[in-house]
């Protein structure tokens, strides 16, 4: 079986980002968390994830403008961004800021696994294939 591809998190809210970490590295993904967007642009320096999940409300460090920089970047232009937020207009704001999808929180490994398989090379039947 091919390698799962690698996850990033970024969530100034260590319980969710933790919480994430540890249930997706539990399902095979290589999976690498952050507190904050300059953590993310230091990591993106050495590697490049499948796909990335971001926090919607870094506190002070706007992620629009995180996604927005992602998105113009050639060495990162392809990654998918998943926006994460408890904001109940979260639909909206994806499509204005151009996210690649949308998990709305409190969510859960299913919710995540979804984005997974939809915008990278994961098997869609990933965990049949795991617990084979």
């Amino acid at each position: 079986m091919p390698p799962l591809p690698s996850v990033w998190i970024v969530d100034d809210d260590p319980g969710i980002r933790e919480s994430l970490q540890a249930l997706l590295a539990d399902e095979g993904f290589t999976v690498a968390a952050f507190a904050s967007s300059k953590a993310l642009q230091r990591a993106l320096k050495k590697a490049l994830p499948a796909i990335i999940f971001l926090d919607i409300s870094l506190g002070e460090e706007g992620s629009k403008q995180v996604m927005q920089y992602l998105k113009r970047q050639p060495a990162t232009c392809h990654i998918p961004l998943i926006i994460m937020s408890g904001n109940a207009e979260i639909e909206t704001v994806a499509h204005a800021v151009n996210a690649d999808g949308y998990v709305e929180k409190p969510c859960t490994v299913d919710d995540i696994l979804f984005h997974i398989t939809k915008h990278t090379s994961a098997p869609k039947t990933r965990r049949a294939v795991l617990r084979k």
